[in-house]
């Protein structure tokens, strides 16, 4: 057989998903002529499938350095995303962009650019991408996403507008809603959410979303029914047990809580959770246990907040010493935090009112 003829047997076998042999077939067409830019990037492809990224990325260098195009440089750059290694994929969409100017390689590098959280760059290549081809809602809505990031919700809301006009989808509204959230008005927050459902009820995180704003009008049996819901459609996802938590929590139904931290810890254990755990174990005067979950929020994600809870578990446990070093802690992490006055309380519990 040829090299073309194991290419054209690869081509079979990787739409079949019979991937050993297409890569053996492949490996062969390459061995017989090295110059087969088909056999790299089908390879590379494959390569992709099996997440074998670094086996993909050789492909597509050996691809890219015998015939250049955009599509290339579009696959190796999405490669490079899937890393996380923005620059590269970055660098590899200009390239793309340089070869082929289109709407397409603006948008893909625009998702880049918001990985990095570089808002403005991202906006600027969604709005180039948007002046080339107006008629695509996902631009839009990308844009609207990077301009929720900035805080700019009301040209956010006018962006997920335009792309629900154009294609009303649950993801639209979903992206409105949480604009409208953060502008606090949770009435059109819940209504977008609602219509998300309505297009798509089989998305938990709708209804995750939706609980947050009921939860924050503190209509608490409304957000807990909706993050019983999203629980049964996705009983794997963590941050609707750590939201019911949390409502469970402001109900003061600490048992409840409890419960629901522990199945999201589980899940995915975030320092957020323990923290919110700790803050739990506090209210029932279970000191030991919340000083456990605080150290352990402190270990996962150190932060002023983190400090400050324990710091007051160690006041309330009468070891003003250790108080003392945590407020030290979180006074250094965020001096604007309010964590003088109490450090000054444990200073006179100890009776050295100069300090």
């Amino acid at each position: 057989l040829s090299a073309a003829d194991y290419t054209k047997r690869g081509t079979i076998c990787l739409l079949n998903k019979d991937y050993d042999q297409a890569i053996a077939d492949f490996t062969e067409a390459i061995r017989l002529d090295p110059q087969l830019v088909p056999a790299y990037s089908n390879r590379g492809a494959i390569w992709i499938i099996k997440k074998q990224y670094d086996h993909a990325i050789a492909d597509f260098d050996q691809a890219i350095q015998l015939d250049p195009s955009a599509r290339r440089y579009r696959i190796r750059g999405t490669t490079w995303m899937i890393k996380k290694q923005y620059d590269m994929a970055i660098a590899d969409f200009g390239e793309a962009i340089r070869l082929d100017p289109s709407a397409r390689y603006y948008s893909i590098r625009g998702t880049a650019w918001e990985a990095m959280a570089d808002y403005d760059k991202a906006i600027a290549d969604f709005s180039e991408a948007i002046r080339l081809d107006p008629k695509v809602a996902k631009v839009y809505s990308l844009r609207g996403k990077a301009r929720t990031a900035k805080e700019d919700y009301d040209k956010a809301i006018a962006d997920y507008d335009e792309a629900i006009r154009l294609e009303p989808s649950a993801e639209y509204y979903t992206g409105r809603g949480i604009a409208w959230f953060l502008k606090k008005d949770h009435d059109k927050a819940i209504a977008d959410y609602s219509e998300a459902i309505r297009l798509d009820p089989k998305v938990a995180v709708a209804y995750v979303n939706r609980g947050d704003a009921w939860r924050a009008k503190r209509e608490h049996v409304k957000a807990i029914a909706d993050y019983d819901e999203a629980i049964r459609l996705d009983a794997d996802l963590a941050p609707a047990y750590d939201k019911r938590g949390d409502t469970w929590r402001i109900s003061k139904d600490y048992d409840k809580a409890i419960a629901d931290y522990s199945e999201a810890i589980r899940l995915d254990p975030a320092a957020k959770v323990y923290n919110d755990r700790g803050a739990t174990w506090l209210a029932k005067k279970d000191y030991d246990k919340a000083l456990a979950d605080f150290s352990e929020a402190i270990r996962l994600g150190p932060s002023a907040g983190h400090y400050g809870n324990r710091a007051g578990t160690w006041f309330l446990k009468k070891d003003y010493d250790a108080a003392i070093a945590d407020y030290n802690e979180a006074i250094r992490l965020d001096p604007s935090a309010g964590f003088y006055r109490v450090r000054g309380d444990a200073w006179k519990a100890k009776n050295e009112y100069d300090k």
